[in-house]
């Protein structure tokens, strides 16, 4: 029975390293692919256009808004798309529009 030099197990070690980090190279990069190839759908399967639709008309509050911008970059094209503005507004304001999610934001931070 032969035993194994310390060179050959050295050689053997470096190359399961190897394997390993480009099998982690691998996944990074189909990752990579997938995300750009979603980057300009906000919803998987539904036209842009009805996307910023139902955005537009169906979430008028800034704060809804902003929450959405962080979502993706597909949401955030859809958000910017609709025109409609992501800005604070103060309690009365908020209230009188009936911005609920505004104001559930403003009771978090305390200041309301």
């Amino acid at each position: 029975e032969a035993r194994a030099t310390t060179r050959e197990v050295h050689a053997a070690s470096a190359l399961m390293v190897a394997e390993a980090l480009r099998g982690v190279e691998t996944r990074a990069r189909k990752r990579k692919r997938d995300l750009a190839a979603q980057a300009g759908v906000a919803i998987p399967g539904l036209p842009f256009d009805v996307a910023v639709s139902i955005v537009e008309k169906h979430l008028p509050d800034p704060a809804d808004l902003a929450v959405l911008r962080a979502v993706s970059r597909g949401m955030r094209d859809a958000v910017d798309a609709t025109g409609q503005k992501v800005e604070e507004f103060k309690e009365k304001d908020a209230a009188e529009r009936g911005y609920v999610s505004t104001l559930k934001c403003l009771r978090r931070r305390g200041r309301l």
